[in-house]
């Protein structure tokens, strides 16, 4: 359907609305004021005089009809989507449309299998090359392998995603609000309510005495029930380890003896996200802590067949006797490199680094941090269709700030600067090592509530819309990172609550 064709279908399904009828009369009242003289009010047949916009502007109408329109658009794109998947529903998740069929913006879907194919296949040539240049094996006990000088220096991060040009589907805004519906106003919540002194002692109690019931009965469907207006402080250790089946001390000793006996040629790689991370002034007192918990995670098989997808591995030959085949391989004389498939990433640090706050044992950050990486984390870092991964995430995200500030989403666009370029690292990150810690918990809470990455995305587009007013003066892209390089002090609840139940 051509660009005409839309504006046609649009207009036709906009002069339908009922609430059309109301504006058109609320224009004619409005007309009827002294001030308006004959001769404006014959000029406004045509839409395209200024006096139009102006009138529509000071009733407050231009906003209204934008979001309307707006609306209207998504509908029409999502009962498209809903048509195809429809047709096609035999595909798998990640085929969803033929190889033949391409969506509005000539994209086909098939093609995030092929670039995740791509992917997986330049990460692995890529690592045998590394390996050969620097003539090391990729696994090799520790006493053959020479000590290699470490590069501090920051190594080139590809440049974020721009936009998502796939038609991924995402639910009507409304919808959001009956998903997250405890995050409503008149619901208490950690992060907000506590903060009032009239009201603190007594909603704190409450809150206390619900936690201590749901510690008591040990279920994962009250844990997350709860986690859906925060924990409190003292209680969140105890409520993020509900989901942990069972922190078994003697396997977290034995990843650590294999990463101690074995060296790996992505440990290096792996040793300086963790240091990129401890320069903060927020971590570095946490780096042994945090050493270990990575170096175990990397020797840990359980990740790569619990997660709905990991980045990639390498498989290769073991170069002698009694070098340790993974659980992947079923040949002995195979292994993967790393064991876990999680292939180093910078950021992979700082999705376990605020756990340190909450735990003072090793272990126990380790297996919350394993459990929320599988089931959260590496959706982020998956090129997958699946709802609550990053490409429908970023989607999302777009949808979202496209009908909440078309004003500035216009402006940056018109500057050569698209949203998602700006919030993708939100986005990925997870908001680590963007908010304050206390804030970070704060949102990660509602994620494992609501079991749902998309309140990433929804905050993000929050944040994005507290900004609006000031992105629509910048000019550069300087300007737009100093205008977010001060995150501290944004409350994540007050953000997500304006803004789920406070746009119209």
């Amino acid at each position: 359907m051509g660009l005409e064709e839309r504006a046609v279908l649009l207009t036709e399904r906009l002069a339908a609305l009922d609430q059309v009828k109301e504006w058109k009369h609320a224009i004619k009242m409005e007309l009827t004021e002294p001030q308006y003289s004959v001769d404006q009010v014959q000029s406004l047949r045509t839409l395209d005089n200024p006096l139009m916009y102006c009138l529509l502007e000071k009733m407050g109408l231009l906003g209204l009809i934008k979001r309307t329109v707006i609306d209207l658009h998504c509908e029409a794109l999502q009962t498209a989507t809903a048509a195809s998947n429809k047709q096609v529903k035999h595909l798998a998740d990640d085929e969803r449309l033929l190889p033949g069929m391409r969506t509005t913006d000539g994209c086909s879907l098939h093609v995030v299998r092929a670039a995740r194919d791509n992917w997986e296949k330049i990460t692995s040539e890529e690592m045998l090359k590394v390996a050969n240049e620097l003539g090391r094996p990729l696994v090799a006990p520790k006493a053959t392998v020479e000590t290699a000088d470490r590069d501090d220096g920051h190594t080139a991060t590809p440049e974020a995603e721009g936009s998502i040009q796939l038609q991924l589907y995402s639910p009507p805004f409304p919808e959001y609000r009956r998903l997250f519906s405890e995050l409503a106003p008149e619901c208490g919540q950690i992060g907000l309510d506590e903060l009032f002194p009239a009201q603190r002692s007594a909603f704190i109690a409450e809150k206390n005495r619900v936690g201590d019931l749901v510690l008591a009965h040990q279920s994962v469907s009250m844990a997350r029930q709860y986690s859906k207006t925060g924990c409190p402080v003292s209680l969140r250790p105890q409520v993020l380890s509900v989901p942990v089946t069972a922190q078994d001390r003697s396997y977290f000793d034995h990843l650590q003896k294999q990463a101690a006996e074995w060296a790996y040629l992505t440990d290096d790689m792996y040793l300086l996200d963790l240091q990129q991370t401890i320069n903060s002034c927020d971590y570095f007192v946490f780096q042994d802590h945090l050493e270990s918990v990575l170096m175990a995670f990397t020797r840990d098989t359980y990740v790569k067949a619990h997660a709905l997808q990991v980045n990639g591995a390498v498989t290769c030959s073991l170069s002698g006797a009694g070098l340790p085949p993974t659980a992947a391989t079923t040949d002995m004389t195979e292994s993967r490199v790393p064991p876990n498939g999680v292939l180093p990433f910078s950021g992979l640090v700082m999705y376990m680094a605020p756990l340190a706050y909450l735990y003072t044992d090793p272990i126990e950050i380790y297996y919350v941090f394993r459990e929320l990486y599988t089931r959260y984390w590496s959706k982020l870092n998956a090129i997958r269709t699946e709802r609550g991964t990053i490409l429908p995430v970023c989607k999302l995200f777009e949808d979202l700030v496209v009908r909440s500030s078309p004003a500035a989403v216009f402006h940056l666009r018109n500057i050569g600067l698209k949203p998602l370029d700006i919030a993708f690292p939100w986005i990925q990150s997870a908001f680590s090592g963007v908010l304050d810690i206390d804030q970070v918990l704060l949102l990660w809470d509602r994620v494992i509530g609501y079991d749902s990455l998309e309140l990433v995305a929804i905050f993000a587009a929050a944040l994005f819309h507290f900004r609006a007013d000031e992105l629509e003066c910048v000019s550069t892209r300087e300007e737009v990172d100093d205008l977010f390089a001060e995150l501290i002090d944004i409350p994540v609840v007050t953000l997500l609550q304006n803004y789920l139940f406070g746009l119209p």
